[in-house]
């Protein structure tokens, strides 16, 4: 049986409003998960605008090593928006195989009344 991966890396939808308003990425992997059936890879909580290129690296590698295994069907990455295209455009040019990769993130906050995150994570699978 093939299961999922989420490679959880921040962004909006893992962020939570703190005391100022800012939104900082808070919530975990497992959490975001909670509604899917997919194996847990807690990669980094950060706002997407500051993912660097060794992050892309070790994501890239992350992504290729899961996509090898064979108990693994496919990979969703949790994703801030601000520099989605970025990664998408790097996963395309440096992962091999034959297996989806999705990319997913949100517009509105986990803790916001109408948070579209955990609709667009289901979505994904």
């Amino acid at each position: 049986m093939t299961r999922l991966a989420l490679i959880a890396t921040g962004g909006t939808i893992a962020c939570t409003t703190v005391a100022d308003g800012s939104l900082v990425p808070t919530v975990s992997g497992t959490d975001l998960a909670a509604e899917i059936d997919a194996e847990v890879v807690e990669f980094r909580q950060l706002d997407s605008s500051s993912i660097t290129l060794a992050d892309l690296d070790e994501l890239i590698a992350v992504v290729n090593e899961h996509t090898a295994r064979e108990d693994i069907g496919g990979v969703i990455i949790t994703h801030g928006t601000d520099s989605m295209e970025e990664t998408a455009l790097a996963l395309e040019i440096f992962c091999a195989g034959a297996k989806p990769i999705v990319l997913t993130g949100a517009q509105r906050a986990y803790d916001h009344p109408a948070a579209d995150g955990p609709t667009n994570l289901r979505a994904a699978r």
